[in-house]
């Protein structure tokens, strides 16, 4: 999964598995989650918003089924 730094304080990384609608999120805090079912363009609409954070939070979290995924060494 290629992972792309994003320009936000509450979020550092983001990736998204097209096949799967599957998208992954990377927090400052080292917390990393998967979000199910998501479609491209939510994906290509978080990683565009003037705000990724807000965006995150009005249209992402609390919207999809997710897990807390273990981080990578």
């Amino acid at each position: 999964m290629h992972m792309k730094p994003v320009k936000s304080s509450m979020i550092s990384q983001v990736g998204y598995d097209a096949a799967k609608k599957v998208l992954h999120v990377h927090f400052p805090s080292g917390a990393q989650y998967e979000y199910h079912e998501v479609e491209p363009e939510t994906h290509l609409a978080l990683i565009s918003a003037k705000s990724i954070g807000q965006h995150f939070i009005k249209h992402v979290r609390g919207v999809f089924k997710h897990r807390q995924i273990e981080a990578t060494k």
